[in-house]
């Protein structure tokens, strides 16, 4: 049997999260409708909110990381944060559900290069329910990821664009 967690995740700060190449989509030639689409994605999902019963694995996670997530405004959430956060959404951490809430800002930092892992995400993101994909919600992620590729595509990136084509898949 595997011993609880006693040493709390969040908030995590120090660790260095982002990519410095390729530079940031969003100081490409596309940041000015990647930064429009962020904000209407963020307006989209304002009222996501995390499942009444959000919990974590307790040999993951502490009890004060669970409250963390649950207190701190979603924008607020560090790369380091958000990171684990992506890795862990479904297999140890909430559920479909709150993968919704997270979304916004698992997408807003690969557009900010941090180190969030697509392959994983996009399997999170098939486990968001049917009815948490409002049509306002996907014409929001879709604008979001079509601004995220055509950067891949100017800057000749085949591994992102790959990567961001593994996400629109997950986008029924």
């Amino acid at each position: 049997m595997l011993d609880p967690a006693t040493t709390p995740r969040f908030p995590n700060r120090e660790t260095r999260y982002t990519s410095a190449y390729p530079p940031s989509p969003l100081e490409g030639a596309h940041g000015g409708v990647l930064r429009a689409a962020l904000h209407e994605l963020y307006a989209a999902y304002a009222d996501a909110a995390l499942s009444t019963d959000f919990d974590g694995c307790p040999h993951c996670f502490v009890p004060s990381d669970i409250a963390y997530l649950r207190a701190t405004p979603l924008r607020d959430l560090s790369h380091g944060d958000i990171c684990i956060v992506g890795g862990k959404l479904v297999t140890t951490l909430g559920s479909g559900a709150d993968v919704s809430y997270f979304l916004p800002r698992l997408l807003e930092a690969l557009a900010e290069n941090a180190l969030v892992d697509e392959d994983p995400l996009a399997d999170r993101m098939l486990e968001i329910p049917a009815e948490h994909w409002t049509q306002r919600r996907l014409a929001a992620v879709r604008a979001v990821l079509r601004a995220l590729l055509q950067d891949a595509y100017d800057r000749d990136d085949e591994d992102r664009a790959e990567n961001v084509e593994t996400l629109q898949a997950a986008v029924p």
